[in-house]
């Protein structure tokens, strides 16, 4: 992931004290301040872990007046998520071992659904290189509409659409 990301802030004051800094309630500082100076701090080491980070700053001053701010930061990935359809056949009515099988393809770990003429069927969370075999026997006969949706860590999406037939 990226390097060289800080968190960069001042707290004015005319009575400083000291401040406590937490990202996602875990305490990073606590510490004395000057009014006007300048607090930086690396998030380098929130990289590797995608998605939002709250940062919390609670300053206190010798006149006794607290201050809160909060703000967050997001870690995200250029990553794309590819969902291939491996196999999906059309079959015959009666006909058992035909199945679905579905690959998706992400750097980071994901969380997928897939739905059959809109009733979800499967989901779950997905690591990269596993095959989803789901399957389709026992369907009326006629087309039958499957959705292939997925969601990376860092909020990306896609979603990949495709049928299947039971014929007589």
């Amino acid at each position: 992931m990226s390097t060289g990301n800080y968190l960069n802030c001042s707290i004015q004051s005319l009575f400083p004290d000291y401040y406590t800094l937490k990202i996602n309630d875990i305490l990073i500082a606590k510490d004395h301040y000057s009014d006007g100076e300048y607090l930086i701090y690396s998030l380098d080491n929130y990289t590797t872990s995608l998605g939002a980070h709250i940062v919390n700053i609670y300053a206190t001053s010798l006149d006794g007046k607290n201050s809160t701010a909060q703000t967050e930061f997001w870690v995200f990935s250029a990553s794309d998520i590819e969902i291939t359809v491996i196999k999906l056949e059309d079959y015959e009515v009666n006909t058992t071992s035909n199945e679905l099988i579905v690959n998706i393809s992400c750097k980071y770990s994901i969380v997928y659904n897939i739905f059959i003429d809109t009733i979800i069927v499967c989901s779950g969370n997905y690591t990269e290189g596993q095959l989803i075999t789901l399957p389709i026997d026992n369907y009326d006969i006629g087309q039958h509409n499957i959705t292939i949706w997925a969601r990376s860590l860092d909020g990306r999406e896609n979603e990949v659409k495709a049928t299947f037939t039971v014929i007589m």
